[in-house]
């Protein structure tokens, strides 16, 4: 486990050497957080209305919550590297490493995202605070579970991606894929909570990563209670565990794919 551990730990320093690039990317998320906050206001004309069962105030610090999953966990690590290293044949210097690749990728996405995350939450929280003029209306159990749930849905993100990547054995090019994936985790739970979609949708999207990554967190955080926690907890150590099942099963089969044509 220590390898692992400083794999994340380098890739944690080395994102602290792109100051310019996180300034830029803390812009971009404040600038696209207050055009949200501008949107919603406009659609709560009556600021004591409820939409969908939220208030004004729960759908801003939801919307600020999924946005900062979804700014966090956006990887070039997951994104490029996997397919890169299997298209270009330098995944053959990792194979007979004395660690597993997908979890050495895996620990340094945890890194990059670590230090993301610390870098936008006081972003998210300023202006959330800034444009509603209080705090969160949210208690220290609710707060614990949307830290526990955050952390495991980070995993389960990084999970699917490694699979996506992983598909580079197979599929030359697998950017519409991850492409696909983030449109739909952004527009499906991330703007928009899955209540405003229909019913017969909504039975449909709980079955999907989309209630693990970025909806169940942030529902939590507004509108806490156990049932939905535990709920929620369940669903992703189910994902976390058939997805690195999944992982490892396709990673092997890569590698044999790789002996059969000499790599």
């Amino acid at each position: 486990m220590y390898k692992y551990y400083a794999a994340m730990k380098y890739e944690f320093k080395d994102r602290t050497a792109y100051k310019i690039s996180l300034f830029f990317n803390a812009v971009i998320f404040a600038l696209v957080m207050y055009v949200m906050v501008h949107v919603w206001g406009y659609l709560y004309h009556d600021k004591d209305a409820l939409i969908a069962g939220y208030s004004y105030q729960q759908m801003i610090w939801y919307v600020i919550l999924t946005e900062l999953i979804w700014f966090s966990t956006r990887s070039a690590i997951l994104t490029h590297q996997i397919s890169d290293d299997i298209r270009t044949g330098n995944i053959c210097s990792y194979v007979n490493k004395p660690y597993d690749y997908p979890g050495y990728i895996l620990a340094r996405y945890l890194g990059e995202i670590s230090f993301k995350t610390i870098a936008f939450i006081p972003i998210g929280g300023i202006l959330g605070v800034v444009c509603l003029r209080m705090f969160p209306n949210a208690s220290f159990i609710s707060v614990a579970s949307v830290l526990v749930t955050f952390i495991l849905s980070v995993i389960i993100n990084g999970i699917i991606r490694v699979l996506v990547g992983l598909s580079s054995f197979w599929i030359e090019d697998t950017k519409p894929v991850i492409w696909l994936y983030e449109k739909l985790i952004l527009i499906m739970g991330t703007v928009f909570p899955l209540e405003l979609f229909s019913e017969n949708i909504q039975q449909v999207l709980k079955y999907t990563p989309i209630y693990v990554i970025s909806y169940g967190p942030a529902r939590l955080f507004v509108k806490y209670n156990h049932e939905d926690f535990f709920k929620i907890l369940l669903s992703q150590i189910i994902y976390i565990v058939i997805g690195y099942l999944c992982i490892q099963i396709v990673y092997k089969k890569g590698k044999r794919r790789l002996h059969v044509y000499g790599g």
